[in-house]
């Protein structure tokens, strides 16, 4: 019963997209919509909000039982990333990080891209790399509310600038070109 609690009628919609994401939470769920959005993609792509890292790898084993093709993008927490494949996948070996790596590995034919934010979306995001028109700001957005913070960085920083090269150093807009490139 709790396994059909969770595929609501809205989540029961990726099982008809073309490639399902799935996410920690509603952070990453607001930037990637916002991109869909703006963007003139070829395909259709499902956002899952897992609500938690710990509820992905159940996403991944009902995709991986239907064939649909799916992605992730994660937080490491306080997984170590031991070191990356070829095609830049982490590898992860401990805790449920290693889990959803271990998932996404064992069904690599239904797979597109795991990818993970050190050590969670907001330290990922204000790392220097990333050009400071860009770069989340934690002293900017700190309403206490994730989800509108998000809102925020995603309308009046990365909006409207998907044009700009510079914009692809943002881990979340890195990762989503990826997937819709693939």
């Amino acid at each position: 019963m709790y396994e059909v609690l969770r595929f609501n009628p809205f989540i029961c919609e990726s099982f008809y997209s073309d490639e399902v994401i799935l996410v920690e939470g509603a952070t990453e769920e607001i930037i990637l919509r916002g991109y869909l959005a703006e963007e003139n993609i070829n395909k259709d792509i499902f956002i899952v909000n897992c609500g938690t890292v710990n509820n992905i790898p159940f996403y991944q084993k009902i995709f991986n039982k239907f064939n649909i093709k799916y992605n992730v993008i994660c937080d490491t927490d306080r997984c170590e990333v031991t070191t990356f494949e070829n095609d830049g996948t982490p590898i992860m070996e401990k805790y449920i990080q290693g889990s959803i790596y271990n998932l996404f590995k064992t069904h690599d034919q239904n797979t597109g891209v795991l990818r993970v934010h050190e050590t969670t979306f907001e330290p990922a995001h204000t790392d220097e790399s990333i050009p400071i028109k860009y770069r989340f700001n934690s002293s900017t957005y700190n309403s206490g509310s994730k989800p509108f913070d998000a809102n925020n960085y995603w309308k009046n920083q990365l909006s409207g600038n998907l044009f700009d090269t510079e914009i692809f150093k943002v881990p979340i807009i890195k990762y989503i070109k990826e997937i819709v490139g693939s």
